[in-house]
């Protein structure tokens, strides 16, 4: 579902000109009993997916916003960076 809407809105994001989009993946207001913002940014599994449904839709750069709330950001840090790989 993520991928189709990304996929939808590459044209328009880079159309506009943006020059890189920001994930962010620590937000403490994004539905976490869904699966959404900080929660998503706690799981490197899904981290690791997000970044690779956003490279597969769009050309431009983008980062991971990655939340402090978790015991090794380093394991989330290295799962993005994968998933940009």
């Amino acid at each position: 579902m993520l991928l189709l809407k990304l996929l939808h809105c590459r044209g328009f994001m880079q159309k506009a000109g943006a020059d890189a989009l920001e994930l962010n993946l620590s937000c403490p207001h994004g539905m976490g009993e869904r699966g959404m913002g900080l929660a998503c940014g706690q799981d490197p599994e899904l981290v690791r997916n997000i970044c690779r449904w956003v490279r597969a839709a769009v050309k431009i750069p983008f980062f991971a916003k990655l939340t402090p709330n978790v015991t090794n950001i380093v394991t989330i840090a290295k799962a993005a960076k994968e998933g940009v790989c």
